[in-house]
């Protein structure tokens, strides 16, 4: 009775990536959502950014423009 063998490709030089980010950099990003979210709770209210309320630039767009930031570095 022989053993069948496969070859089996594997290339370990790779990044894993999910929506352009490794998943040290999601996890920054999530963090720092967490924490522009924390900090938007202590803004007042009638505080705006490009015509956007102040909290909700911390909590949505301060991360969203984050993405790309670490995308090219």
């Amino acid at each position: 009775m022989s053993l069948e063998l496969t070859p089996v490709h594997r290339n370990l030089h790779t990044k894993v990536t999910f929506l352009g980010l490794e998943f040290e950099d999601l996890i920054l990003v999530l963090a720092l959502a967490a924490l522009m979210n924390l900090l938007a709770h202590f803004v007042s209210g009638n505080a705006h950014v490009f015509g956007i309320p102040l909290n909700v630039f911390m909590e949505f767009v301060v991360p969203a423009l984050a993405v790309p930031f670490l995308i090219l570095f």
